[in-house]
């Protein structure tokens, strides 16, 4: 609804919006349709799914003999180049369906062997390094302006986004495994948080920057009340309505009662 009427696509209040919910299927930003079957955000759930079922058959068949090492770190990222810049499918998020189904599969195939984990704890600054440069090189570059489509500079371009996208997965690992792999106070508050605040956030955020890009405040101002606004609503709906409500829970993949998980809270305070 707020895309729509943003964009002139539409005059009306909300409820009489309600009745064109289902005229036609939304599949692309300021296309015609309303009716959008994946959920906006949720898109990635629903790919997370279908790549489960498609590569189910062929799990038990992989069979990865080498070990992670700096060859891998550095030939895989040529793989996922190839695939960027070749084999785009419906562009989501940035990169084409084929981009996520490698990175995917790449997750089965190395992710859980210990002598990736091993790599990572020991490359961990080293990657940072690189995530830190490329992000800033990417992120001037993009301001500045994206090199035209088949030109050599669009090519090292690619390259440089797949090079930062590929370290920062690796980098937020090595980060993961080195402050969140133990038993820490407040852990599995947030761990159980992670999937309903992921559901709920694009909505909330959307709905407080719908009023706030219409007022005469600067960039900073509008950034900081987004970010603690919709952080606030977001973490009130988790603890105070969903995760207290037994077909929420389900709905949001929490898994054990509510009553159970209060007792685990205890350390904030609230629920004692």
């Amino acid at each position: 609804y707020i895309e729509r009427i943003t964009n002139q696509q539409f005059k009306g209040t909300f409820l009489e919006f309600l009745p064109h919910f289902f005229d036609g299927v939304y599949l692309e930003f300021y296309g015609t349709g309303n009716f959008a079957f994946f959920g906006l955000h949720l898109w990635y759930l629903l790919v997370l799914l279908a790549f489960s079922l498609l590569l189910l058959p062929i799990y038990s068949k992989i069979k990865v003999s080498q070990r992670f090492n700096l060859t891998h770190y550095l030939l895989l990222p040529l793989i996922l180049l190839i695939v960027a810049v070749f084999v785009e499918i419906v562009n989501l998020g940035g990169w084409g369906l084929p981009y996520y189904l490698v990175i995917y599969l790449f997750g089965y195939i190395y992710f859980s062997q210990e002598s990736f984990k091993t790599f990572y704890r020991k490359k961990g600054m080293l990657i940072g390094l690189v995530t830190l440069v490329t992000s800033v090189l990417y992120i001037f570059w993009f301001i500045n302006g994206m090199p035209k489509n088949g030109t050599l500079l669009s090519l090292c371009f690619a390259y440089l986004k797949v090079v930062n996208s590929w370290n920062w997965i690796l980098f937020i690992f090595y980060l993961g495994d080195k402050y969140l792999a133990t038993a820490k106070r407040g852990l599995s508050y947030l761990s159980q948080a992670s999937m309903p605040f992921y559901v709920i956030h694009q909505p909330v955020i959307v709905f407080i920057a719908f009023y706030l890009y219409q007022l005469s405040w600067n960039i900073p101002g509008k950034l900081l009340c987004i970010s603690m606004g919709s952080f606030g609503i977001i973490m009130f709906l988790y603890h105070f309505v969903i995760q207290r409500i037994s077909i929420l829970r389900v709905l949001f993949g929490l898994k054990g009662n509510s009553k159970k998980v209060k007792e685990n809270h205890t350390f904030t305070g609230i629920t004692k």
